[in-house]
């Protein structure tokens, strides 16, 4: 393991106070919340805090589950730094940051189920909170649905991504992954069947560097990508329709675009 950050024995990672930290949460000791709130405010930052200790505050407030641990973890979610500074602090190097998780975002869900993966509990929150429609809409227009009706502040949400060792996905590839997440209508099926088809018949031209040792990615495949996740999305919505179409795909395509 690496000695500088994962070792039992470094002071970078405190084992001995990480426990004390979870047992205040195993007792349930609601006295202990704003000690607890105190120290997540203080260490959930990667330049600055601790995330190992971070992690044990935010899995004590979880256990212990009053309203004001709930209260806790929710404003200590919303002061969380960008989420590519926590993988990257996990991974020690650019190349390993997209190989890994935040557990602090990972913990830090309101006691949400632990077969909630990141996805699956964006999606529902923004179908909750009645973001559907507009963020289908936002997303099929950014993939060149011309009937469809963009809105800016979603446009520039989804938009918004961050780049990693291995690529830097644009607004089109993100535009696909958010759809596959959010949209559960299926009335939006034939759009997004249609925004498969057009990207189908694009062509690939970035070569293929991966036989050629560690490569440096600079362009991702968009079609390929965008392919993927329009694929998840139909199989999301459970579409009958999208079938045949999707069978096509697999048994006209070559290999690599599979």
């Amino acid at each position: 393991m690496d000695g500088t950050r994962f070792n039992s024995l470094s002071e970078v990672n405190p084992r001995t106070l990480q426990a004390v930290t979870r047992s205040l949460g195993y007792l349930q000791d609601a006295v202990a919340v704003p000690l607890l709130a105190e120290t997540l405010a203080q260490h959930n930052h990667p330049s600055t805090g601790n995330l190992f200790l971070a992690e044990a505050a935010v899995e004590a407030l979880g256990s212990i589950g009053t309203p004001e641990a709930e209260t806790a973890l929710i404003e200590a979610f919303a002061a969380l730094d960008e989420y590519p500074k926590y993988t990257l602090w996990y991974g020690d190097h650019p190349a390993l940051m997209a190989c890994h998780a935040s557990p602090v975002h990972y913990l830090d869900r309101a006691l949400l189920l632990e077969n909630d993966d990141c996805e699956t509990l964006t999606g529902r929150v923004l179908r909750r909170h009645g973001a559907e429609a507009a963020v289908a809409e936002t997303c099929l227009a950014l993939l060149g649905d011309e009937r469809a009706a963009r809105d800016a502040v979603w446009e520039q949400a989804v938009s918004t991504t961050h780049r990693c060792w291995g690529g830097h996905p644009g607004p089109e590839i993100r535009a696909a992954q958010v759809l596959s997440l959010v949209v559960r209508d299926p009335k939006y099926a034939p759009a997004i069947l249609a925004a498969l088809e057009r990207y189908q018949a694009q062509p690939v031209t970035i070569p293929r560097v991966f036989d050629k040792g560690i490569p440096v990615v600079l362009e991702l495949p968009l079609k390929h990508w965008v392919c993927f996740f329009l694929a998840r999305a139909l199989g999301n919505l459970s579409d009958p329709e999208s079938a045949a179409p999707l069978i096509a795909v697999l048994e006209h395509s070559p290999p690599r675009s599979r």
